[in-house]
This record gives structure tokens, sequence and C-alpha cells, in this order.
């Protein structure tokens, strides 16, 4: 099987001894080593902390956080996220980092989304492949949870991808959050998967999303706001953390 688009940090991990399995160690580790004192929940897939006025939340992916349940299931999210907003009250800035995130539920990455939402937004828009008509809008309506409502920086990189693509689409949106970082890898959409008569298989995307100004971002990627290196193509893992240190000082900085 062939994956076109493949961040090339992930490329060349996997050409390394230990692969990208050791890649992922290196990265859990500079997330658990950073001032932020993250703890690491949700069945692996949530880190979350708070280095005096500044949170930090990383979300690894947008499924599977409870695996007693379904891979939807949001009630261990929405307890986390409830724990984690809580503490960011009063905090200047939150990072939301999905640098590292590989997808999941547009349904999560919404759900998330709303947790710094203080309106309904519209956030952009997706159209069936190959249709022509009106496109449906994307929308993200405020959570009536625990929310944060202040300076948000999104952390994104090559490597966002899929239901991660769509929650920086949400959150590009909302008038507090600034993304930061890379660009992401571009592949938002559902697939249709085409069966060929060789028995080999291939998929196409079935949307093509735009951002809340009309721009196309379906193969292309969500360019961030403010362009920082995250993931250098030749890293071992600790370019992340390296990224981490710099957007603290930056936000410190303002």
């Amino acid at each position: 099987s062939r994956r076109f688009g493949e961040a090339a940090v992930l490329l060349s991990a996997q050409g390394r001894p230990g692969g990208e399995a050791a890649w992922r160690k290196a990265w859990r580790d500079g997330v658990l080593a950073a001032p932020f004192h993250a703890r690491q929940v949700a069945n692996g897939r949530i880190f979350w902390g708070r280095d005096g006025e500044v949170g930090y939340l990383a979300i690894a992916s947008m499924d599977g956080f409870d695996p007693a349940a379904g891979d939807d299931d949001t009630v261990a999210l929405d307890a986390v996220l409830d724990e984690a907003m809580t503490a960011f009250s009063g905090a200047s800035a939150v990072i939301v980092d999905v640098s590292n995130n590989r997808g999941g539920y547009d349904t999560i990455s919404r759900r998330i989304a709303a947790r710094f939402a203080a309106r309904r937004v519209v956030v952009g828009s997706k159209v069936p492949t190959g249709v022509a008509g009106p496109s449906q809008d994307l929308v993200v309506e405020p959570s009536e949870r625990p929310r944060y409502l202040g300076p948000v920086w999104l952390l994104t990189s090559r490597i966002t991808v899929s239901a991660g693509e769509t929650f920086t689409l949400m959150m590009r949106g909302l008038p507090n959050v600034r993304q930061v970082g890379e660009a992401t890898r571009g592949a938002l959409s559902d697939q249709v998967p085409m069966p060929l008569p060789n028995g080999w298989r291939f998929a196409l995307p079935a949307e093509i999303h735009r951002d809340v100004e009309g721009r196309v971002v379906e193969g292309v990627g969500i360019a961030p706001q403010v362009p920082l290196t995250v993931h250098p193509p030749d890293d071992s893992g600790d370019g992340h953390a390296r990224a981490l240190a710099r957007l603290l000082e930056m936000i410190r900085a303002r």
C-alpha cells in the first residue's frame, strides 16, 4: 500500500532504528518533560498541563479516548476537557497542540473546538467532489460545559491530518485562535474506496473543504498565520520540544 503526502519527518523516522515507534516515544517524552507538568490521560490520546499563565493541551487523535468504549465515545473526553478547561481558568493563553494528530472523527473535532467558542461561528464549508450545488456550512457552537475563551495558539504540522485538519479549520474560524507552526497535510476529506478488477483498491477524496474565506484547503493544507518549524525532516523527535520552547517565548514576549 502507499499513502501520498506523508510528512517527511515520518518517512525519515521509518528508515532509522526503532522506526516511527521510537520517534513517537521521543515526542511523548518531550511533551512530558516540557515545563507544563503535563499529564497523559484518555488512553494516552491527550496531554494537558499548565506552566504559570500558559495552559497546554495536546491531542494526539480524534478518537479512542476509552479502550472499553467505542472509538467515537466522548464520556472520557468530556471528563478530561472539563478538568483541563477548569484548570485553564485565568490563564493568559493556552497552547492547543495538534502537531502530532493522526485524525479520527469530525464530530470529536467539533466537540473539542466548542470548548473555545464564545458564540456560534461559521468556520468554513464543504461540498461533495464533482457536485454542482450549494456547499454545506461548517459550524461550531459553544459548549455548555467549561470553556476557555482567552487567547489560543494552535500548533500544527505536516503530520496534522484528517480530523486533525477539520479541527484546525474549525479553530481557525474562532476569533480568539491563532495558528502557528507548519501547514497541515491537506487530506481533510472522507474517502471513497474504489475497487479494481485485479483486486487492487484505491481511494479518492469525497469532499472539497474551504476555509472561512472560501479558499480550498483539500490537497493544499491549512497554512499557519505564524510560521514555526515544528518537525524538521531529519528530526529524531526533539524538534517538537524546541518548537514548544520557542512558542512559549513568543507568548511571554507579547
